[in-house]
């Protein structure tokens, strides 16, 4: 599953990452790719945003048979937003039942291949980064909503008990510290499985364009992502 980013912001849609699916898929992997409402949409932020993804991610038990797909093999991807937002998606059954972002039995993950992931939320909207688009999708800063920042940032729900994946580009000036940050706070509270793949030749954009010196880097790193996954065990099971 792919998430495509773009500052949570409605000018950037599903397209822009276009050709990044299809080269993963003649890699030879199934991909869906969803859209969802942003910043800019009717309805977009919170928590219409995080919604769309949560249900994106578990129609895939609609399509499964009709495409053949095997649900105990999903690895969620995105890229700066969309690595947040795939984050997120592998840590739903942790986000709290009085939440409005919870789900009773989402589907579950087996890893996460995060592409420059936004995901340290509290420090981007400390920023203003892009426009402020944190503080706008969530609707305030954590001061003026925690249980928010609790339900939905990367660095809050972590430990994440998937393996997890983090490009990082060396060129990436801008979106690299965020995807740090989170490594740095998922191994201090006990990740077990999280690694970071550094990309020296890459900005923020050449990690996902297959025309780059980079794309053989991420191939090979979502293969062994894949290498990376374990059986279902029985969490797994009860929940779907």
């Amino acid at each position: 599953m792919f998430i495509h980013g773009g500052c949570w912001l409605s000018a950037f849609d599903i397209q822009h990452v276009g050709q990044t699916e299809v080269a993963i898929t003649e890699a030879g992997y199934a991909v869906w790719s969803i859209e969802y409402r942003r910043l800019g949409d009717e309805g977009g932020g919170w928590p219409s945003t995080y919604l769309d993804v949560g249900q994106g991610i578990d129609h895939l038990r609609e399509i499964a048979e009709p495409y053949s797909l095997d649900l105990s093999r999903v690895v969620v991807a995105g890229h700066s937003a969309g690595g947040a937002l795939a984050l997120w998606a592998a840590a739903r059954g942790k986000v709290d039942d009085q939440s409005v972002l919870y789900t009773p039995k989402p589907l579950p993950v087996q890893a996460v291949f995060a592409l420059a992931p936004a995901a340290d939320l509290e420090g981007l909207e400390e920023r203003g980064s892009c426009g402020n688009a944190v503080g706008r999708l969530m609707g305030g800063t954590p001061a003026e909503h925690p249980e928010r920042y609790q339900a939905a940032s990367p660095m809050q729900l972590a430990p994440i008990s998937v393996p997890q994946t983090l490009l990082i580009g060396g060129q990436d000036f801008v979106w690299a510290p965020p995807g740090r940050s989170y490594y740095h706070r998922a191994i201090t509270v006990g990740t077990q499985d999280v690694r970071i793949v550094d990309l020296p030749d890459s900005g923020h954009f050449e990690m996902v364009s297959p025309s780059t010196t980079t794309w053989p880097l991420v191939i090979s790193a979502l293969e062994e992502t894949f290498e990376s996954m374990t059986p279902l065990g029985e969490w797994d099971k009860q929940v779907r």
